[in-house]
């Protein structure tokens, strides 16, 4: 579902605004667009059209979070580079591809309803690897 997958993400009513930050491999790609909430919505939108299924996962423990501000976790928190595993299962294809990376996530709790927001995300390719990271497949729905 489109509107749950953005309801993850900051919403424009807390202040803070979404920022991807691409593999820098894709840096000219991506800077020349940007990539703010509405791209991340018309690329989901686009994706689910041609798509059967998508598997994410982390493969690492991803519990240990650090505070940004440095004192506390309570409103803010940041994940170190998290090591994670995509499969997409396309529909007219009879194919899937394998997305493999590291991201990293910076969140924060909105004070009235306590729900948590993903406000920044990076991605990383592991080592040259640079065709199955996530920003390989969103620099496909551009």
């Amino acid at each position: 579902n489109v509107s749950e997958y953005i309801n993850c993400f900051a919403p424009e009513s807390s202040g803070k605004t979404f920022t991807y930050t691409e593999e820098p491999f894709f840096y000219e790609e991506f800077n020349i667009t940007g990539w703010t909430i509405n791209e991340e919505q018309v690329f989901y939108q686009n994706l689910k059209q041609e798509i059967e299924s998508l598997n994410f996962y982390f493969s690492e423990d991803y519990s240990s979070f650090e505070p940004i501000t440095g004192v506390d976790i309570s409103d803010s928190l940041q994940t170190q580079f998290i090591t994670y595993q995509m499969t997409v299962n396309y529909n007219n294809l009879d194919s899937s591809k394998v997305f493999t990376g590291k991201l990293r996530f910076k969140l924060f709790k909105e004070s009235s309803t306590q729900n948590w927001y993903i406000y920044y995300w990076q991605d990383q390719a592991i080592g040259d690897n640079y065709d199955a990271c996530f920003t390989a497949l969103k620099s496909e729905y551009l």
